[in-house]
């Protein structure tokens, strides 16, 4: 069964990664592309091989040779090209953060399952083997009760990165914590459970912009393990650790450099009194939650990382938000 792939959005993350992994993938295909600029969506076109490129989202979405599209716009379109995209019967794997509020998420979920496709977000973390390895390790008992969490991420960004978008709140919907802690609190659920309550602080310290280049988190779980994360713009990802680390009372691990897009890293395992250290060649997640929605398509099944946990994840940022706004721990709200 191929599947023909329609991408919203041409920014460097579709031209570098996600164009490529669908092209590799096993059922995927690419299509055609839409951008606000019709020579730039027919440039990406003929660079990956689609046949269509296309200023407009609705002429997209009119396609009949598209069955599912990728949305990979500045996180505060999500919203409506999901919305266009599921009312044009069309599968959609949507970029995190899935949108810039919880209530757009629901809207989004709704109209998804009264149209029946399959609606995916793009946390790629999840398929890092060295992640999925740590969740069986836990999963299995390895590391007994699990008590402690602890991650890093961090880029350096000027603001002028592709317009500078990140750096506009209207288009990003926040800053660090909802572009890139949103990835630590994916993985901190997918390892270990809901979290419930959170308390963090968050500035703006060493960029000339609107919203916060630095952050720390305190999470904890629904099982009372605690965590804690830190999410920064002002410090270059080759000089953090960009580290994971999951300890419970019969031993830990501690993953370092995995937390990027590159998919390597270093883990290092201690248990029943040993020291095991794997290392990760580089590997292309992309390809893989390519690979999964295809096959999600295909299996007439929900994707691993489906709507809710969309919603769950921003329901979480916006309460790390209110936290550091009013300086209170803040119980998470579940709107469904």
């Amino acid at each position: 069964m191929s599947i023909g792939w329609g991408i919203i959005g041409c920014g460097e993350l579709v031209d570098n990664v996600i164009a490529p992994a669908i092209n590799d993938s096993k059922e995927g295909r690419l299509i055609g592309f839409s951008s606000r600029m019709q020579k730039k969506a027919e440039n990406f076109a003929a660079k990956h091989g689609a046949m269509y490129g296309y200023s407009k989202v609705e002429d997209l979405l009119k396609n009949d040779k598209i069955d599912a599209v990728f949305v990979g716009t500045p996180p505060s379109l999500h919203y409506s090209s999901v919305i266009a995209a599921a009312q044009a019967k069309k599968h959609i794997l949507c970029e995190k953060p899935m949108a810039t509020n919880s209530q757009q998420c629901i809207e989004m979920i709704e109209v998804c399952e009264k149209n029946r496709v399959n609606l995916m977000i793009g946390y790629m973390l999840r398929f890092h083997h060295a992640h999925r390895q740590i969740k069986s390790l836990i999963s299995n008992g390895a590391f007994g009760r699990i008590v402690l969490l602890r991650a890093q991420i961090s880029f350096k960004y000027s603001g002028s990165e592709e317009g500078g978008w990140r750096m506009d709140p209207s288009l990003a919907g926040g800053g660090m914590i909802i572009e890139g802690g949103t990835h630590c609190i994916d993985l901190f659920q997918f390892l270990n459970g809901d979290i419930e309550e959170v308390f963090a602080f968050t500035d703006t310290l060493a960029s000339n912009i609107t919203v916060e280049d630095t952050a720390i988190v305190c999470v904890r779980f629904a099982n009372r393990a605690c965590g804690n994360f830190e999410s920064c713009y002002n410090i270059n990802m080759n000089s953090s650790r960009r580290y994971l680390e999951v300890y419970g009372d019969k031993g830990f691990v501690r993953a370092m450099g995995t937390i990027s897009r590159y998919g390597e890293g270093k883990v290092e395992i201690f248990h029943n009194d040993k020291i095991e250290t794997l290392s990760f060649p580089p590997q292309s997640m992309y390809l893989d939650e390519i690979n999964e929605f295809n096959a999600s398509i295909k299996e007439k099944r929900r994707p691993l990382i489906n709507g809710i946990d969309g919603l769950r994840n921003l329901e979480i940022v916006e309460a790390i938000y209110q936290s550091s706004k009013k300086g209170t721990a803040e119980k998470i709200k579940h709107l469904i």
